[in-house]
């Protein structure tokens, strides 16, 4: 499963079965399910569905109006998952796309 660190600071989670786990700021890893329940409780990152279609999120993006080709693309450069845009939007993060489109996304993905 993919986990993003969404601190603003460098996760070292220690040393648990022999394994050190450092995650920095903004980095997404893969981790195992082993690994994911090993660190569950001092991981501060969100879990990210491998099932999500970059294709779909892409089209999605596109069939919002006001939002182009070239505009979804810059979308998806900045968070190459629908789950990694929300989780910019609920965390109130400056969005660096123009105001109308900030607006648009956080009207389409906000709630």
């Amino acid at each position: 499963m993919q986990t993003k660190n969404t601190s603003n600071k460098v996760l070292n989670l220690g040393s648990k079965n022999g394994r050190i786990l450092v995650i920095n700021p903004g980095a997404t890893v893969e981790l195992d399910s082993e690994l994911e329940s090993l660190y569950s409780k001092e991981l501060n990152a969100t879990s990210i569905p491998e099932q999500e279609s970059k294709i779909d999120y892409f089209k999605e993006l596109v069939d919002i109006k006001g939002i182009g080709t070239k505009t979804a693309r810059e979308i998806v450069e900045k968070y190459p998952t629908r789950a990694l845009l929300k989780v910019g939007i609920r965390e109130g993060q400056d969005l660096p796309f123009d105001s109308d489109v900030d607006e648009l996304l956080r009207n389409q993905y906000g709630g």
